[in-house]
């Protein structure tokens, strides 16, 4: 299972493992066995098959003498049978060790896709946390700093001369009336509302737009 970067310290040393990976690892044990066993195998075959062309050289020497014609097809063909059942067994150990190499690349591919993930998704969490105190930070800075303060009171006093038209004007008042502690502006954007320009205010209780009409 994997396991984020806050679970490797900065000294943190990687036990030593050999670079093969343990399929391909697996894989040329598998041939090393086989070959040894077909080593020893090979030895027998060797000294019976010279046995045997010894017997053939000396029936063919024998046919030749006797006036017969002499066969070298059939002298050849133990060799041939030898030499292509080596190559076939060649090419076998070379297939596992192929495929063995192709599992192993998936496997590790596969891990490090894994391991990108929780990467990814560790990173984001620490961007959420930043984000979320930044906010609580610029949220509760009212009476510690001089620029959240005149910002804060800005629009605070936008808000209440807004309040105050609306009620010259026989409209109804603002029914949820923030402190000005309350009021401090997490972000501030540039807006087109109709035929009127002007700015967004976003607090941590209200969003406040602030307009200007101008006739055209």
């Amino acid at each position: 299972e994997p396991i984020p970067l806050t679970a490797y310290p900065l000294d943190y040393e990687a036990p030593e493992a050999s670079s093969w990976g343990h399929i391909v690892i697996a894989a040329l044990n598998r041939v090393a066995v086989g070959s040894s066993i077909h080593s020893e195998s090979l030895t027998a075959s060797s000294q019976k098959a010279s046995l045997s062309r010894t017997d053939l050289t000396n029936s063919i020497e024998k046919n030749f003498d006797d006036g017969g014609k002499t066969d070298q097809t059939s002298l050849c063909n133990g060799e041939q049978e030898l030499k292509k059942a080596e190559f076939d067994r060649a090419q076998e150990a070379v297939s596992i060790v192929l495929s063995a190499f192709h599992k192993q690349e998936d496997e590790e591919l596969s891990a490090r896709l894994c391991r990108k993930n929780v990467q990814v998704m560790d990173r984001l969490a620490k961007m959420q946390a930043h984000k979320r105190e930044s906010i609580i930070t610029i949220r509760d800075s009212y009476g510690s700093n001089l620029f959240v303060n005149k910002e804060a009171d800005r629009l605070h006093s936008l808000v209440q001369n807004a309040s105050l038209t609306t009620e010259s004007e026989g409209g109804n008042q603002l029914s949820t009336f923030h402190p000005a502690s309350d009021q401090v502006p997490l972000m501030t954007s540039r807006i087109l509302l109709g035929h009127s320009h002007g700015t967004c205010y976003v607090t941590a209780d209200q969003m406040v737009l602030v307009t200007q009409l101008i006739p055209i």
